[in-house]
């Protein structure tokens, strides 16, 4: 997952692992195994929108040992999770191009 903005003390679930430089921000890396690995990249200044190549993000992750070389990213979503006071969130637009090496 890719967190652009938290608001309300609301953090990705796991354990903060580390930070990375990515697309010209800080992230804090979040992991944990829960039948799965759940792997969450949160923005330390949030914003609203990116524009940033996805192969960064894989590599670092790939790097920590949590995804494998021969792993396939099967989809890319937008949305948002959903909490108290949830009130007005929403996504207004997305777009992915993704590129065969």
């Amino acid at each position: 997952m890719i967190w652009l903005k938290s608001d309300g003390g609301v953090q990705p679930a796991g354990t903060r692992v580390g930070t990375v430089s990515i697309a010209g921000a800080t992230w804090e890396v979040w992991y944990e195994h829960i039948g799965w690995n759940y792997i969450a990249y949160r923005r330390t200044t949030p914003t609203n929108s990116i524009n940033a190549n996805l192969m960064p993000f894989i590599n670092d992750a790939r790097s920590r040992g949590y995804i494998s070389n021969d792993w396939y990213l099967t989809a890319a979503e937008a949305g948002f999770e959903i909490w108290k006071k949830g009130a007005g969130l929403e996504s207004t637009s997305f777009d992915v191009s993704i590129k065969r090496n």
